[in-house]
């Protein structure tokens, strides 16, 4: 036991085990978002860093990634598109930030009068 800690203690000495972190670093790919199968209670955030995803409204349902209908009853928002908007954060399953740019948004929905048309085309 005791030439074993020997061995360790001359190792880390003499360099044998590599303790420092490597300079190198790889770029991470984050993947997009499933816009598909969003669904459930949204907040809204006027901070673009406490958001989930970007988002942009459109103005023609053709153009869209997503199509959303705001749905009052958060039980009725359980699928893809039922959105049910919560004022408080903590009670939301994703967080978005609406903006103006359409090159800066993660994806783009469009709001929809009627239920059934919801989610992806």
């Amino acid at each position: 036991m005791m030439l074993t800690g020997i061995i360790f203690i001359m190792s880390l000495l003499t360099g044998g085990l590599n303790l420092s972190p490597s300079v190198e670093t790889a770029a991470v790919s984050v993947p997009p978002p499933d816009v598909c199968s969003l669904k459930g209670s949204v907040y809204v955030t006027d901070n673009p860093q406490r958001a989930h995803f970007y988002v942009f409204v459109e103005e023609f349902e053709a153009s869209a990634d997503l199509s959303v209908y705001a749905e009052e009853n958060k039980l009725f928002a359980d699928q893809p598109g039922l959105w049910h908007y919560t004022k408080q954060e903590a009670f939301s399953d994703f967080v978005v930030y609406f903006t103006d740019n359409k090159s800066s948004a993660d994806f783009s929905i469009y709001y929809t009068d009627v239920a059934s048309f919801a989610g992806c085309r």
